[in-house]
């Protein structure tokens, strides 16, 4: 292991504390979300909820709804924050972004259901049900989420009851689903890049390399636990 991935993996072993100062631009933001009937909770994570941010880092909110809140409120919203705005994104979960006026940072808000948080949390802590790469992430991000508005004091409880030791079958599940396909397998990611080598193709050296990377960390993870 280079020194470089050595100390990716230090840092990615260790719990990273969470900010102290609320900023105001999550702050402002929050209130305007809490205001709304259908808001359950609101969130901060990602880098700028832990002590690892940038000036280069953008805010990722998460807000919980109990119920959808209409795209012309969320747009409203934002508007006050920004010119460019997108709103309804699709990519990957529901979200809004906009680049904020005042500091020039990105902001993401992502919208989820308890219900749907819950299920994900489920699936790896009760079901122990691993996937390629990416096993946990759904559970550091509650754990390492800022709590900014919480109605009725669900997301308080719900980081409680995920703050548990790494479960055994969720590691073993993860070692076993992740650590054949590194290079045991046929279409193992050591295979592959070493025929995307011996083709000269940079963009498949790249892609597999990712994919050895994503399995290799889920599995450096679950034995860290």
């Amino acid at each position: 292991m280079t020194n470089s991935l050595a100390r990716i993996v230090s840092i990615a072993s260790k719990y990273i504390p969470l900010i102290k100062t609320i900023p105001p631009l999550a702050t402002t933001l929050a209130a305007e979300f809490a205001a709304l009937d259908q808001v359950v909770a609101v969130a901060l994570a990602g880098s700028r909820s832990q002590q690892v941010s940038d000036d280069r880092s953008d805010y990722d909110f998460y807000v919980y709804v109990k119920k959808d809140i209409p795209v012309e409120i969320r747009a409203a919203i934002a508007k006050p924050f920004a010119e460019r705005i997108e709103i309804n994104n699709q990519f990957w979960e529901t979200g809004d972004e906009w680049i904020d006026l005042k500091s020039g940072f990105g902001v993401d808000v992502m919208y989820r259901t308890p219900q749907w948080i819950e299920e994900q949390l489920s699936r790896i802590l009760v079901n122990h049900q691993a996937s390629i790469g990416y096993s946990t992430c759904f559970w550091w991000n509650i754990l390492t989420s800022v709590c900014l508005y919480d109605a009725d004091g669900w997301f308080k409880q719900l980081q409680k009851k995920v703050n548990q030791p790494y479960p055994e079958p969720l590691k073993q599940a993860i070692i076993s689903k992740n650590y054949p396909i590194l290079r045991q397998t046929i279409s193992a990611y050591t295979h592959q890049l070493k025929l995307a080598i011996y083709r000269q193709d940079a963009i498949s050296v790249m892609h597999r390399t990712t994919g050895l990377l994503e399995s290799y960390f889920d599995i450096i993870f679950a034995i860290n636990a």
